[in-house]
């Protein structure tokens, strides 16, 4: 009588076959056998580190900077350090052309048939790096979590728009960039509006936590981080204060300069100083107030001033 029982290295495939005679199989031979083999995982030396170049300082860099420090990752990132000259930046072998920091996600190949992937904006920086590394609250549920990060890119184009506006307030005031045309006009506008929008983003700061994201606590967020370096850096570099008038960026702040992720030791070269703390017009000089706009009530049908934070 025939055997039901196939051999144990015949194919499972050919043992449903219904046109097989499974005593007529011959057993296949062990090297015929194909073995996929566990993929090994990466050892910390073959594991290459995301290049990310950077200045020692600036407003935009110290914001990168200070989160790395923040999260603890900066022996992630392999930073490559662009040194300012003279005429501009003396830029190392390998970097790509635009404004620093840059991120590199992925490296050109070597044939250079294949181009490298760069992040070039602080703010896009900043998201790659929340995302990768999330410092997510453990107690909130996936739609607290999912809210709070809303709220956190929400806030962030506020930030990112006052702190544009105080660049562009140094670019038109300070003997740094006296080579560029320059007009103190604007740069009473820029200051302006730079801190309208600062009182746009302290109404919608939390009204507990010392840092500026509802629902953040304790934690700061890549808002604070920006808005953090933004201050240190203007005080640092070009010895204007941004804080006076805001009080809910002065407790932020506060808060903020106790963690070791704000240190700062960073000295420009000899002789930078002086051209830029040189301001035309100071800020301290501008004077700037919260937009005010007549409103009307039943009570009073004539027109009362009401504060207004900004036009949003």
């Amino acid at each position: 009588m025939a055997s039901n029982t196939a051999p144990e290295n015949v194919s499972v495939a050919a043992r449903r076959s219904n046109n097989s005679d499974v005593n007529n199989l011959k057993p296949v031979e062990p090297d015929a056998i194909e073995v996929t083999k566990p993929v090994e995982a990466e050892s910390p030396a073959q594991k290459q580190k995301l290049r990310l170049w950077m200045m020692r300082a600036g407003t935009y860099i110290r914001r990168v900077t200070i989160i790395l420090r923040e999260k603890g990752i900066i022996d992630e990132f392999d930073i490559i350090w662009v040194q300012p000259g003279v005429t501009g930046m003396r830029d190392p072998e390998g970097k790509p052309k635009g404004q620093i920091p840059i991120l590199e996600l992925r490296r050109p190949s070597a044939d250079g048939t294949i181009p490298g992937q760069y992040l070039f904006h602080s703010t896009g920086i900043l998201h790659y790096i929340e995302q990768r590394w999330p410092d997510r609250d453990p107690t909130h549920s996936e739609t607290q979590a999912l809210n709070h990060h809303a709220l956190v890119s929400d806030r962030m184009t506020f930030a990112d728009e006052a702190i544009l506006l105080v660049s562009l307030y140094s670019y038109n005031a300070s003997k740094f960039f006296h080579l560029r045309p320059q007009d103190p006009a604007m740069a009473r506008i820029y200051w302006k509006r730079a801190h309208e929008t600062f009182c746009t983003l302290e109404s919608m700061a939390d009204p507990d936590g010392p840092y500026l994201v509802p629902g953040s606590g304790h934690r700061p967020t890549m808002v604070d981080c920006a808005v953090f370096a933004n201050i240190q850096n203007f005080r640092a570099i070009y010895d204007t204060d941004i804080l006076p008038g805001h009080p809910r960026l002065q407790k932020m702040y506060t808060a903020f300069e106790k963690r070791p992720s704000a240190e700062y030791n960073e000295i420009l070269p000899e002789g930078w100083y002086e051209q830029t703390r040189t301001m035309n017009p100071k800020g301290s000089d501008i004077e700037w107030q919260k937009f005010e706009i007549p409103v009307e009530t039943e009570d009073k049908p004539h027109a009362e001033t009401h504060v207004m934070k900004a036009p949003y």
